[in-house]
């Protein structure tokens, strides 16, 4: 039920924006409580992908804490599986202040991607190619 209640996030203001697939991670109050009930969904989907929780990691102002989106889905819907390989785009203009950073995670075991570079993650710190209208292109190890 956790993982359910995760990837398919029914509860309001799950969706980053209407246009994509694209979910907050961290929903809610950070003591997930409302004025009339217990949070317990976004409770439920908050423990299954992190463990605590403040709320300088729920804001979702541009330049103020942290803002932690993920998907399960591709552009049309369609469960992300291992064996296609998705292209990500980055927009140009990206609202993070600092730096902006994509994971990957496997889904069963609850923790990074096993592979030969031994990196999970694509973030602005590495080596970003541009495209001509100013998005970026998640970077690739050497020679890939």
């Amino acid at each position: 039920m956790a993982k359910t209640t995760t990837f398919a996030k029914r509860f309001d203001g799950a969706r980053y924006r209407p246009d994509t697939q694209w979910a907050y991670g961290l929903l809610g109050n950070p003591d997930q409580e409302s004025e009339f009930y217990t949070q317990i969904d976004e409770r439920t989907s908050l423990f299954y992908e992190g463990t605590g929780a403040s709320k300088g990691m729920m804001m979702k102002r541009p330049g103020v804490g942290q803002a932690s989106i993920g998907t399960r889905t591709d552009k049309d819907g369609h469960w992300l599986a291992g064996e296609h390989t998705y292209r990500l785009r980055v927009p140009a203009d990206v609202p993070a202040k600092l730096f902006w950073s994509v994971m990957a995670y496997d889904a069963d075991a609850r923790c990074f991607i096993d592979n030969p570079e031994e990196i999970a993650d694509r973030s602005s710190l590495m080596d970003v190619r541009k495209n001509v209208d100013g998005s970026e292109l998640a970077p690739t190890p050497a020679g890939r």
